[in-house]
């Protein structure tokens, strides 16, 4: 199965607390409550990109930092193949890598996620505020970008101004997965493992 992954596509993992000891799950517990939402994380395959010495099969993901990390498919991730060619693809992955590459996981950023939730819940749309605790990068983050700059190289516009409902900062994911699932019905991505 890995080496049928195209290069470049997006993982929305799912990571069910039941399944986790505690209090190790604590985080995920916590992601599960206040995005409302089953995933808990992003990432963007990757192999044999120029000027890395990466190898079939890795992952671009911000976790501890951002990083590469070894891939391996669990029942609970979905991959989705976006239909962008592989040198913008290539071009967009080498500009984040350059830019984020072993920065900190912003952990303190993932609390703002409690302010949308509380927003939400008194009928405001906190997704544009201003996240205060904003420093380094979140997985969803990085994979906001990501698809950000995929959108602006194949003047995928309607793409942009979808995400542009959200800051980065402000990201998380289950936003990624919603506009994953968003990119299937345009014709922008395809699942490819999962569902």
């Amino acid at each position: 199965m890995l080496e049928t992954i195209p290069f470049g596509s997006v993982v929305s993992w799912r990571i069910p607390p039941a399944d986790l000891p505690f209090p190790n799950n604590v985080f995920d517990y916590a992601q599960l409550y206040f995005n409302e939402s089953p995933e808990t994380h992003a990432s963007i395959t990757m192999h044999e990109m120029l000027n890395w010495p990466i190898k079939k099969w890795y992952e671009f993901e911000s976790s501890d930092t951002t990083r590469i990390n070894r891939f391996s498919i669990n029942p609970n991730s979905t991959i989705f193949d976006i239909f962008a060619p592989f040198d913008v693809k290539a071009k967009v992955i080498e500009k984040l890598l350059n830019a984020h590459y072993g920065k900190l996981y912003a952990i303190p950023q993932t609390f703002y996620f409690m302010v949308r939730w509380a927003a939400k819940k008194v009928g405001l749309d906190a997704r544009k505020w201003i996240n205060p605790f904003h420093w380094g990068k979140i997985c969803s983050e990085l994979v906001y970008d990501y698809l950000w700059e995929i959108a602006i190289e194949m003047k995928w516009y309607d793409l942009e101004n979808l995400l542009s409902q959200w800051r980065a900062d402000n990201f998380h994911a289950g936003d990624v997965r919603f506009v994953l699932n968003w990119m299937v019905t345009r014709h922008y991505a395809i699942i490819i493992y999962g569902v």
